[in-house]
């Protein structure tokens, strides 16, 4: 027979075995959002649902400008990684919210990343506004007649395919790196979808890592504290260019993502038996008061 000492020292064997496995567990990643915007030429982004995951149940928003002689940002079946894509439009904001909703929480990590293509967006340079493709979060959208980037905290690729930091529209001095070596560059402009991935973490506000065609630039955009929970409430991208209402770039493969340690079955089982083994302890121990 299992005495009550006995069963209550199983008990905790089985439940620090639990713990451990827990702490050691793999991590997998959840993606949140997903568009590869596949759809028909000239369909409208705004109020588009992403056709990958969609744990929100949100919709696009997209903040156009209203420029004379610009077009709203809509799909385009001429390029992409593969085509379709996001045509971002002279000055555009497409948003999509991540803030909790139903029985989906927002996590406090997160990763966004992309497929940018400045297309015919010239203008700009290394920190200097935030003219170019922009991947980020905005608190609030920004109104019809605002700039895209107002509200925005991210970065922008530039066409020269520097990248700087946004933070709530105003473009970073000292948060910024150049294009790496690898990047296709033609006559002082980047050139075809480049990737740009990178991972908040909205407890410190900090970017924990950030990658641009697989090239680590992580180190340039260190000592960040701006991306509070607040910040991250929509999701999403912008062009911005300083000169025509006929330029526009291109975004592909969207997505919002997290990583978490996920448990194994056998962790459940012995987080389950440790439970079981406490309320038989419990239970012992009323009857033999």
């Amino acid at each position: 027979m299992v005495t009550t000492s006995r069963l209550a020292l199983l008990t905790l064997v089985t439940a620090a075995l639990g713990i451990a496995a827990y702490a050691g567990a793999s991590r997998a990643s959840t993606i949140i959002v997903s568009d590869g915007f596949s759809g028909t030429n000239g369909s409208d982004i705004n109020g588009r649902t992403p056709d990958g995951a969609n744990l929100p149940g949100s919709a696009w928003q997209v903040v156009q400008q209203n420029t004379t002689g610009a077009s709203p940002m809509t799909i385009d079946t001429s390029l992409g990684n593969p085509s379709p894509s996001a045509n971002t439009n002279f000055n555009d904001a497409a948003g999509i919210s991540i803030a909790s909703s139903m029985g989906y929480t927002e996590p406090s990590v997160l990763t966004i990343s992309s497929d940018l293509n400045m297309g015919t967006i010239v203008g700009g340079g290394l920190a200097y506004n935030a003219y170019g493709v922009g991947l980020g979060f905005w608190n609030t959208l920004p109104v019809a007649g605002q700039s895209a980037p107002t509200g925005f905290t991210g970065i922008t690729m530039d066409p020269y395919g520097d990248l700087t930091f946004i933070n709530n529209g105003t473009a970073s001095t000292t948060a910024k790196a150049a294009a790496p070596s690898s990047a296709s560059i033609a006559g002082g402009y980047i050139s075809g979808f480049n990737t740009l991935t990178y991972s908040i973490d909205t407890g410190t506000g900090a970017i924990t890592q950030l990658t641009f065609d697989g090239t680590d630039l992580t180190n340039s955009f260190s000592g960040l504290t701006v991306f509070t929970p607040s910040v991250a409430t929509f999701a999403g991208f912008y062009g911005n260019s300083p000169y025509s209402a006929s330029e526009n770039g291109y975004v592909d493969n969207f997505s919002v993502s997290t990583t978490a340690a996920v448990p194994e079955p056998a962790t459940l089982g012995l987080f389950a038996l440790g439970a079981f083994g406490l309320l038989l302890v419990t239970r012992k121990r009323k009857v033999g008061t």
